[in-house]
């Protein structure tokens, strides 16, 4: 804005002020990869482990998934209000905006629900329904309109209240987390590229072959990312228990077996204890941030959901071609396991691949460092701005 400014030396030349005034120009340049915020959730009164993440419509219960009600067979339904994607579409959320979230996060900033009237809820409770949720004090819905191309929220903000579904398409989890697709220049989630320490050294992740299909020379092979989260545990890790020692994650164990053991370093680690994370865990594609609701999930239709907070995830398991209590393809990380995976039931070819659930394992906060845990909401943008001018 423009202001006076007492003049010094102009008194001389009978000028007692000046009008002066500035402009600042931020550029977007292309950021780092950054933990978003992804459009799956975590019900309310979950604590660290392993947790069903999505699972398509028709709930399979492959374990930890356990059916339509289990985990996030509910996912986000955010539409986009233009904020970091540049894309305003306010209408209703489907394939496009889930698979956008899934590979590089929510469009916007969701806050959490701060409870001001201090009802007495216990983080778990049963939905009450959306009316009660709605007439809560300051719960603003996740929600816009266009008003001219620009997105304005329903209610107003901060929206913190976020619309959750129990019959999103399967196929847009798919093409956001493994698929070839990509998204504003970036690929999906699990083909981005990630780093781990090697030493003192920042090394880039190796990857997986998962067969999508195998038909002659028609193939479509996803490499995706193939470290767990052992592999960013700090060698202190041991002072919770013997199965948070990074060592003990040897070539003798295979991919379930250390998904089991990093189940029972959860377990011991409890509700807080010392960091045991390195300060590379952010640096891989599995790390993420998932928004927690105050309340259970309803198992059928959908459902306003206020946010209690954010935890930080990693990625556990991704299950291909899943039938009841069963699944064709079953893939957790693990670097030293580099065969590629398909489903033989076509033969030589390998069956086409259908994504049917996934899995994170949902980290305690205090065995993530500070600056880790303290970035949060940063990253929900493949951007990030500096001063230009």
């Amino acid at each position: 804005p423009e202001q006076s400014v007492d003049a010094t030396f102009g008194g001389i030349l009978g000028i007692s002020d000046l009008q002066t005034s500035a402009v600042a120009v931020a550029l977007l340049n292309p950021g780092q990869q950054a933990p978003p915020i992804i459009p799956y959730g975590i019900s309310g009164g979950t604590g660290s482990g392993e947790a069903c993440f999505g699972n398509g419509p028709t709930g399979t219960a492959f374990p930890p998934c356990s059916g339509p009600s289990s985990g996030t067979f509910g996912t986000l339904l955010s539409e986009f209000f233009g904020d970091f994607y540049g894309t305003v579409d306010c209408g209703n959320p489907g394939a496009t905006e889930i698979a956008t979230g899934t590979a590089i996060g929510i469009d916007h900033t969701v806050s959490q629900w701060l409870n001001p009237d201090g009802l007495a809820i216990t983080p778990g409770d049963p939905h009450p329904g959306d009316g009660t949720v709605l007439a809560y004090t300051d719960t603003h819905r996740d929600a816009c309109t266009n008003s001219g191309g620009v997105a304005v929220a329903v209610d107003s903000y901060p929206v913190n209240t976020v619309r959750v579904d129990t019959g999103f398409p399967s196929n847009a989890m798919e093409s956001g987390l493994v698929s070839e697709d990509t998204f504003y220049g970036s690929p999906s989630r699990l083909q981005q590229a990630g780093e781990h320490f090697t030493g003192a050294t920042l090394t880039t992740n190796s990857t997986r072959d998962v067969v999508k299909r195998r038909q002659g020379a028609n193939n479509i092979v996803w490499p995706l990312d193939n470290h767990g989260p052992w592999d960013y545990l700090l060698s202190t890790a041991v002072s919770v228990d013997s199965t948070c020692d990074p060592t003990t994650y040897t070539n003798a164990l295979d991919e379930f077996q250390k998904a089991a053991r990093f189940n029972l370093c959860l377990a011991a680690y409890g509700s807080s204890g010392p960091v045991i994370f390195d300060d590379a865990l952010d640096r891989s594609p599995r790390f993420v941030w998932a928004p927690q609701y105050w309340f259970d999930l309803p198992t059928t239709g959908l459902s306003w959901e206020p946010v209690l907070e954010y935890r930080m995830s990693f990625i556990a398991g991704v299950y291909f071609n899943c039938s009841g209590a069963s699944c064709a393809v079953v893939f957790y990380p693990d670097q030293h396991q580099t065969s590629e995976l398909c489903d033989p039931g076509g033969g030589s070819n390998c069956q086409v691949l259908s994504l049917d659930q996934f899995s994170a394992w949902v980290l305690p906060d205090s065995a993530v460092n500070d600056r880790i845990r303290g970035a949060f909401p940063g990253g929900q943008t493949p951007y990030e701005p500096e001063l230009f001018r």
